[in-house]
């Protein structure tokens, strides 16, 4: 996995050449906070036969995320992309992103991995 590190702002600019260019099977995208990462625009230029995994359920929070929410901003990502066989989904980073942690008790930790099962049950079936 490469990780790139970007203080604010749109991956529009690096998009074509990472997302089209490298020879990547997958590709894993935090994109928990439209207002720091952007919007999903950049994955228009996922090429074919590569997989975007949205991480879209935040690690940083206790605040759940809304399933109905998840499913819309899921089939965004997929009118991009040309369908959600081109798409997962996935918790935004680990839980312990930060050398002391996020302060997220474990069972907020399990409902959120559950949210992500549950979400990903209705865009592709259990």
């Amino acid at each position: 996995m490469i990780r790139f590190l970007y203080p604010t702002g749109s991956l529009e600019s690096v998009a074509e050449r990472i997302f089209g260019e490298l020879p990547y099977d997958a590709f894993l995208v935090e994109w928990d906070d439209i207002g720091r990462d952007g919007g999903f625009e950049p994955i228009r230029q996922l090429r074919d036969g590569a997989l975007m995994v949205m991480g879209i359920v935040s690690t940083k929070t206790p605040a759940l995320e809304s399933e109905e929410a998840l499913l819309a901003r899921m089939h965004e990502a997929a009118a991009l992309v040309g369908g959600l066989e081109r798409l997962a989904i996935s918790p935004q980073c680990g839980f312990a992103s930060v050398m002391v942690g996020n302060e997220i008790e474990a069972d907020v930790q399990w409902r959120k991995l559950a949210l992500v099962s549950s979400v990903a049950d209705r865009l592709w079936g259990p």
